[in-house]
């Protein structure tokens, strides 16, 4: 099991196992939906990674892109695997004139 952490809590219990069965099945999509703080992160990635499937997180924010970030690391680090991440972020975020954060077209106003 790649599970970073002492012990999974019970949600994380339910959705590690739900998802191991999922995979069983054959299917290719994984949504969860439960509540923030449940660890849902770590619990559905931990079988991902174990069965060595390429994975695509879409996230919302760069803090939630931050979570798989470490989740990933942890792994690695306390398995000795060498899991590749990458987070795509915008122009937006990545250009380095502060003015054009507040741009409505920071692609065509960047230039580094």
């Amino acid at each position: 099991m790649l599970f970073p952490y002492e012990q999974l809590r019970l949600g994380q219990h339910m959705i590690y196992e739900e998802t191991k069965e999922f995979l069983k099945s054959g299917d290719k999509v994984v949504f969860i939906k439960a509540s923030t703080g449940i660890g849902k992160t770590i619990a559905v990635l931990s079988p991902l990674l174990e069965k060595k499937l390429r994975v695509l997180w879409f996230t919302r924010t760069h803090k939630e892109q931050e979570v798989i970030e470490r989740e990933v690391g942890l792994i690695n680090e306390k398995f000795n695997t060498d899991f590749k991440h990458v987070a795509l972020k915008g122009i937006k975020h990545l250009c380095l004139h502060e003015d054009v954060k507040s741009s409505p077209f920071p692609h065509q106003r960047c230039s580094i």
